[in-house]
C-alpha cells in the first residue's frame, strides 16, 4: 500500500535543534581555524624577528671589522643641545644614511608599540641592547659624556653573553645595564618567549627567567651602575 502524498512531504525543511547542531559545528570548525591562522601567522612574525637579528648581527660585525673592534656606543649625544638620542647607526654598521628600512630592521614585526620614530614615521620600539656591550651615556655627568666603547676582544665566551633582545610595548630606554637595571624593558613577546641575540651571533627564543646576569655581564667586566 503506497503512503500518502502528504507524508512524503511532511520533512521538507531543519528542525530547530538540527538547525542549532550545525551552527555549532560551523562555529567549531571556525574557532579551530582562527587559531591554526594566527598560530602560522605567530611563527612566521617569529622567523621573522630571528631573521632580523641575524641581520643586525650581520651588519654589526661589519662595523666591528672597520673600527678596530669598538662596539658603537648604545646612545648618541647631540653636542650642541646635549640631548641623548638613540644611536640609529648600530643597525647599520656605520652607513649615515637614515632611512626606514634598517629601522624597520631593529623591530620586532610583533612590537605594538604607539612610539613613533620621528625621522622615518616608523612606528614601534628597537630591539633593547645591553649597556655592557653597546655602553651608554654615564649617569649623572654634566655635560653628558659616555662610557668608552667595547672592544670585541675582550669578551670571553661570546656565546653566553646577550648583545639584543625582544623590547617591551611603549617600554622607555634602549637598554638595560643587568637584572636589577633596566630588565624591565624586555619582554617574551613570542610565545612567552624572547628572541635573544647572543654576541657570538646566534639566536635563541628563551624565556626571561632563564636568563641570569652571568648572560649579561661579561667575564672582567664591572657591573654598570
Amino acid at each position: 500500500m503506497s503512503r500518502p502524498w502528504n507524508r512524503l512531504f511532511e520533512r521538507v525543511g531543519f528542525t530547530l535543534i538540527e538547525l542549532l547542531v550545525v551552527i555549532a559545528t560551523l562555529s567549531v570548525l571556525l574557532l579551530i581555524s582562527l587559531g591554526v591562522i594566527n598560530t602560522i601567522v605567530g611563527k612566521h612574525q617569529h622567523a621573522v624577528c630571528a631573521f632580523q637579528l641575524h641581520q643586525i648581527h650581520t651588519m654589526i660585525g661589519v662595523y666591528l671589522a672597520e673600527n678596530n673592534h669598538l662596539y658603537p656606543n648604545s646612545i648618541n649625544v647631540d653636542p650642541s643641545s646635549g640631548r641623548v638620542r638613540w644611536n640609529k647607526k648600530i643597525p647599520v654598521a656605520g652607513n649615515e644614511d637614515e632611512n626606514d628600512a634598517w629601522v624597520k630592521t631593529c623591530i620586532c614585526p610583533l612590537n605594538r608599540s604607539s612610539g613613533i620614530d620621528p625621522e622615518t614615521g616608523v612606528p614601534g620600539r628597537p630591539y633593547v641592547v645591553n649597556y655592557n656591550i653597546l655602553t651608554p651615556t654615564k649617569p649623572g655627568t654634566n655635560p653628558l659624556s659616555l662610557y668608552p666603547r667595547t672592544n670585541a676582544l675582550r669578551i670571553q665566551e661570546p656565546a653566553k653573553i646577550i648583545l639584543m633582545l625582544d623590547s617591551k610595548n611603549n617600554g622607555f630606554g634602549p637598554g638595560f645595564n643587568h637584572l636589577a637595571s633596566g630588565w624591565n624593558r624586555v619582554e617574551g613577546r613570542h610565545a612567552g618567549k624572547a628572541n635573544i641575540l647572543w654576541v657570538d651571533g646566534h639566536v635563541t627564543s628563551q624565556r626571561l627567567e632563564e636568563i641570569t646576569n652571568q648572560n649579561i655581564i661579561p667575564v672582567g667586566f664591572q657591573k654598570m651602575y
